[in-house]
């Protein structure tokens, strides 16, 4: 059976450095993540959701200083935009820049990220001194888990750890915008 940890439990990072898959509390649903450059780790992440690759993944982050090398440039305005939403449930798909982990990035060279407010990924991204995957705990085409329980139920063995703690909105996605634009893809 998958391990249940706390987020500052040492084992998650150790976890997260040796290429593994996590679970744990977002903002309103249960997500998965790995570390963003590894990618056997974003192909495990992939298969377990049956997620074609022309699919980028999101990561979140802690602070921007995090992942703001990842992108292009946007202008003053948008940015104004973007920095208002942050930390907080909005995620913004950007021109990835040559230093975006190219194995979340979306075949059209976007790469989508969130400064997250929940604290446990906070927590887990100060931990792991950067970004990480997150996408939301489904098989493809269902309904995103909601608690620790549904994960190891659906994943059980193919994850390293889940990571314990509350939604801070349960069942509500995070909202997805272009950041060139401002256009909304989901809301």
């Amino acid at each position: 059976m998958v391990t249940v940890l706390t987020a500052d439990n040492p084992m998650v990072i150790d976890c997260l450095d040796g290429g593994g898959v996590i679970a744990y509390p977002t903002e309103g649903v249960m997500g998965i993540g790995c570390d963003p450059f590894n990618e056997d780790a974003v192909e495990k992440i992939r298969q377990l959701k049956a997620r074609p690759k022309v699919q980028g993944m999101i990561c979140v982050a802690s602070s921007w200083d995090q992942c703001a090398h990842w992108v292009m440039p946007v202008s003053e305005a948008r940015m104004a935009e973007i920095e208002i939403s942050w930390p907080g449930p909005v995620t913004w798909v950007f021109e990835a820049s040559e230093l975006a982990p190219e194995a979340v990035c979306a075949e059209d060279g976007t790469v989508a990220i969130r400064v997250s407010a929940h604290p446990v990924v906070q927590q887990l991204c100060d931990a792991f001194s950067g970004a990480l995957v997150s996408t939301s705990a489904n098989a493809r085409s269902e309904a995103p888990c909601l608690d620790a329980t549904a994960v190891a139920q659906l994943w059980g063995d193919q994850l390293c750890a889940i990571v314990l703690g509350d939604l801070q909105t349960p069942g509500q996605a995070s909202t997805i915008k272009e950041a060139a634009t401002g256009k909304l893809f989901r809301c």
